[in-house]
């Protein structure tokens, strides 16, 4: 059965970038009915220049409520889960709905810490893209190679990318995604040919050759 994704009281289309721009009624709803602990990292969020988002967004089947998100951006399929609401984080990855974990910034279970030094613009720009790229993608897959730990992706128009995880060098966002959600393979496949580097597209059917050999694929 179709979800109807219905929408909460505050409209997520306006665009912000500094809280004295925000048109003062939503702002001020937001504000109310938002989660105690998330209160600080929205008006950063603001300051920021992400988009208002719904607050208290609920997933209807029918005429049940299935779902329910603090925060959701509709049209990107973005949302944030309080801890009490990661019981759905399944069923909404199932519908592509990219869960932002803010979590990950902060030790406490349900505190989110409000970074200021954070480039919060900079990491919402970062999911936007992934979920844009998540329209083009056939199959993304991490694999440990003889040289290191490499992530192929394969697009819809049959190209394939393949490069080296730096887990040094990602962003926070970046590194949690491919190490924590993409499950990792380990194939005995070199870079290497005859001391040549192998063409990325040739690399890559022989990954994903060797994947439908392991009926990993």
């Amino acid at each position: 059965m179709e979800i109807q994704e219905k929408k909460s009281t505050v409209n997520q289309q306006v665009i912000l970038s500094e809280p004295n721009q925000v048109d003062d009624q939503k702002y001020t709803i937001a504000c109310e009915i938002v989660h105690p602990a998330y209160q600080e990292i929205l008006k950063q969020f603001i300051k920021s220049g992400i988009p208002l988002p719904e607050i208290g967004y609920e997933f209807v089947e029918g005429e049940e409520v299935i779902a329910e998100a603090e925060f959701a951006w509709v049209e990107p399929k973005v949302c944030v889960l309080t801890q009490e609401q990661l019981e759905f984080q399944e069923e909404l990855k199932k519908r592509d709905w990219f869960i932002w974990d803010l979590h990950a910034y902060s030790q406490e279970n349900d505190t989110p810490e409000p970074l200021e030094s954070l480039n919060w613009n900079r990491v919402w720009k970062e999911i936007l893209k992934q979920q844009q790229e998540k329209e083009a993608l056939k199959i993304q897959v991490n694999v440990q190679l003889q040289e290191g730990i490499y992530q192929l992706k394969e697009y819809k128009d049959r190209s394939i990318h393949v490069e080296k995880i730096n887990q040094r060098d990602q962003p926070l966002l970046t590194r949690y995604i491919l190490l924590k959600i993409i499950q990792q393979k380990h194939l005995q496949i070199s870079l290497y040919e005859f001391s040549r580097r192998k063409e990325t597209n040739q690399l890559g059917r022989e990954v994903i050759a060797r994947l439908i050999e392991l009926d990993e694929f």
